[in-house]
């Protein structure tokens, strides 16, 4: 059997080329999301194989083909077909140690500055550094930022927790707003 993965699996962590021919340093594709239902795989399965002949004529039985392994990971399933592998939550997605997982929150270790871009998501944010001047956070769920947050943006769907505090940020969330300080 074949299979064919539908998104990116090499994390090549460079800037988007914009229409005009530009690039964006911001956006450097850090994030794969994908939705509930979503294709992540196809899969075809494995053939019996067809007889052949030898060289003197004689008749070679045919070897079956081996299934594709097993990629199912973590918030995946299976379709009834057995031919794709589907997303079962909103999130991101990866491709590690030969399985596909689909998570619902991303985390950033470090800060978000120009090694990670600006982050959009379609879950939940957790980051363990700072968000530095001129980064975007997004998300349609919650975001916990261990460090402080200077002259960003950022916006949340659902409850935003901030260990430290903010300056001069823009900050809209849904949800609650938890800080320890904030400043202009």
């Amino acid at each position: 059997g074949t299979y064919e993965i539908l998104f990116d699996t090499k994390k090549e962590l460079k800037p988007r080329v914009r229409e005009n021919g530009t690039a964006d340093y911001l956006d450097l594709g850090i994030v794969v999301n994908v939705h509930k239902g979503q294709t992540l795989c196809k899969i075809s399965h494995p053939t019996d194989g067809t007889e052949g002949i030898s060289v003197r004529g004689e008749k070679i039985k045919p070897v079956s083909g081996k299934p594709v392994p097993h990629l199912l990971g973590s918030d995946t399933y299976l379709n009834e077909q057995g031919t794709a592998i589907c997303s079962t939550i909103n999130g991101h997605v990866v491709f590690s140690g030969g399985v596909i997982i689909v998570n619902e929150t991303f985390y950033v270790r470090g800060n978000v500055d120009s090694s990670t871009g600006n982050i959009k998501v379609l879950g939940n944010v957790e980051i363990s550094g700072d968000v530095l001047s001129g980064f975007s956070i997004e998300a349609d769920g919650y975001i916990q930022i261990r460090g402080s947050v200077e002259s960003a943006s950022i916006r949340a769907g659902g409850n935003i927790s901030l260990r430290s505090g903010i300056y001069g940020s823009n900050i809209v969330c849904s949800g609650d707003l938890t800080s320890r300080f904030i400043e202009n």
